[in-house]
């Protein structure tokens, strides 16, 4: 499939303008689509992860484990999510099994990249 450079410019650009703009759900929904999408750009990433931590207070397990499984399949380095993730491993818990155990692997690829 191929790609117009302008039209992911444009996408890319758009991303950041408004990501302040998203609540938790809508930067995990964004995330998790440009992730799919194949989009590596820093610049995007790190406006996802501002939005996620302005949105940390509405933090679920099935939220925490989406956004970390897009920026682990985005290849994404975060300190600041891995921060959080940190802070909110118990959370895992309270996910179903096959769910929670992919939520572990992601957050150690996210863990372990920002060690890096």
């Amino acid at each position: 499939r191929r790609r117009s450079p302008g039209l992911w410019d444009r996408l890319q650009a758009g991303v950041v303008r408004v990501a302040h703009h998203l609540d938790l759900e809508g930067t995990v929904r964004c995330a998790s689509g440009l992730a799919q999408a194949g989009v590596r750009s820093r610049t995007v990433w790190v406006a996802l992860e501002a939005a996620a931590i302005r949105g940390k207070d509405d933090l679920s397990p099935d939220l925490l484990a989406s956004l970390v499984g897009a920026f682990a399949l985005a290849k994404a380095r975060s300190c600041a999510l891995a921060d959080m993730v940190r802070e909110n491993l118990g959370l895992a818990d309270g996910l179903p099994p096959e769910v929670a155990k992919h939520f572990r692997k992601d957050a150690e690829a996210l863990l372990g990249a920002s060690r890096e």
